[in-house]
């Protein structure tokens, strides 16, 4: 746990959000409506630049290996608009698609991709590509329209530039929004530990810059695909086992629940801005009890402009038993050092002082803290009986989030922590939460029952500020 120095500002901020609740509040929109399927905002950036639509992936439930469709509907109007139909499939091979997030300033939508049916290949976390495609409905059934954001190569000798295996929940961001951040599972690396009977299928974060072509070969399988930009493995992560027989260090197995920091990135005690991701690594330490247990932190890790340049961990591309390494100039660090752990998405302000993320308090809720990207003590900002339920999403003010508590979404103040309810609660949890880019409207999923099963729908509300 945190410090318990937070108690008696969870007497006061208590007090405020009991106080708040009983004010009005907004109205909020069910603006989808599908009995047969999800309308999944998966925690993306899912609004239009101008705000005007929501993008979303219309997976059944069982999973993204057989969803085969986007969509985006009108915040105003409730208006329907195909983006993307896949490929016919077979069931659980495939396609994947899912997870789309806008382009920042463009009327494009990146997703992940899993294979084509005529490959024959089975949907797999290490077998998928970001995949653009305008949002205009001219990509239904024209795969032709489909961009490949990064390259894929899977046959000796790899290619710099291009990875191995399968990326995840793209994330725009960086300066001109040409940076595009995501897990990866390297394909390759997970082959070669089943062969030597070692779990080697580790998540990692990576990143492509848009702009940088990487050709690559095409293969017998159609697994190798050419790409619009210049792709890398940004962290360093070794396997359990190795990490098991020295418990305790800040090396990680795992890293998850990744964001930018800022927009173009933080500011250094220099004055100098440093490009950044902000992630969850998973640690294995040693307990009171002498066993080996998981806990997670946040970390950071700074990127170079130039990410071409291998670094010293080893060649860009990996080889045949070695993972990808990162760029040149790529630093790993960790910023929190909590008694209970971090987890949940984290998320930084856009002018990338502050970086939110859950962790429990000193009376063992989970609330929302922020930390600096400079490292210091965590700061808890909630203070929510109930505890907080959803990761934090920033306002563009940088002064306020959205989160969410006993099935209701707040509106909390960053810097006194004072919290208003801006919906009614529910017993079904809100999730996914969106800011428009005008900070004005909050967009989420709900469960909704039909005779046929039970599926999110999308629903907006106003954001009125404490």
């Amino acid at each position: 746990m945190l410090k318990r120095s937070f108690a008696r500002r969870w007497v006061s901020t208590t007090l405020f959000i009991l106080a708040t609740t009983a004010g009005s509040m907004a109205a909020e929109r069910q603006i989808t409506n599908d009995s047969t399927q999800n309308c999944a905002l998966d925690q993306n950036h899912n609004f239009s630049p101008d705000g005007k639509w929501l993008v979303y992936d219309l997976r059944p439930n069982g999973g993204l290996q057989n969803c085969r469709s986007i969509e985006k509907v009108n915040v105003v109007t409730g208006e329907r608009v195909r983006v993307y139909d896949g490929p016919d499939f077979v069931e659980n091979m495939g396609p994947g698609i899912a997870a789309p997030s806008y382009l920042p300033e463009r009327n494009e939508v990146i997703f992940i991709h899993g294979p084509f049916t005529t490959t024959g290949l089975a949907y797999d976390m290490a077998r998928r590509t970001g995949a653009i495609v305008p949002d205009d409905g001219s990509a239904v059934n024209d795969t032709s329209r489909i961009t490949w954001a990064d390259a894929r190569d899977v046959t000796p000798p790899f290619t710099p530039g291009a990875l191995r295996g399968g990326t995840h929940r793209h994330d725009p961001g960086g300066p001109g929004g040409l940076w595009i951040g995501y897990t990866y599972n390297d394909q390759i690396m997970k082959r070669y530990g089943q062969q030597i009977g070692r779990d080697l299928d580790l998540r990692m974060l990576g990143l492509t810059k848009l702009g940088i072509p990487v050709s690559v070969d095409a293969d017998p399988a159609h697994e190798n695909r050419s790409g619009a930009g210049f792709s890398v493995v940004i962290t360093e992560v070794f396997p359990k086992d190795e990490l098991d027989r020295e418990p305790g260090t800040d090396r990680i197995y795992r890293a998850t629940d990744d964001q930018w920091v800022g927009t173009r990135g933080y500011r250094k005690p220099d004055g100098s801005w440093q490009l950044a991701r902000a992630f969850i690594g998973h640690m294995r330490v040693r307990a009171a009890d002498g066993s080996v247990r998981d806990h997670r932190e946040v970390f950071i890790v700074d990127i170079p402009e130039d990410i071409t340049r291998p670094g010293p961990a080893g060649p860009l591309e990996g080889t045949g038993t070695t993972f990808p390494a990162p760029p040149a100039g790529t630093s790993q660090r960790r910023l929190t050092h909590t008694e209970s752990g971090c987890f949940g998405l984290v998320r930084s302000t856009s002018d990338g002082g502050m970086i939110a993320f859950l962790s429990r308090a000193a009376d063992g809720m989970p609330q929302v803290f922020v930390v600096s990207p400079l490292g210091g003590e965590p700061r808890q900002i909630t203070s929510f009986p109930g505890g907080a339920t959803h990761p934090a999403r920033w306002l563009p003010d940088d002064l306020h989030f959205v989160t969410v508590s006993e099935g209701r979404v707040y509106v909390v103040d960053a810097a006194s922590g004072c919290a208003r309810a801006i919906t009614e609660p529910s017993r079904s949890r809100p999730d996914g939460l969106v800011v428009s880019p005008d900070g004005k409207l909050v967009a989420f999923n709900r469960e909704v029952v039909y005779a046929s099963g039970k599926f999110a729908q999308v629903f907006v509300a106003d954001i009125e500020l404490p």
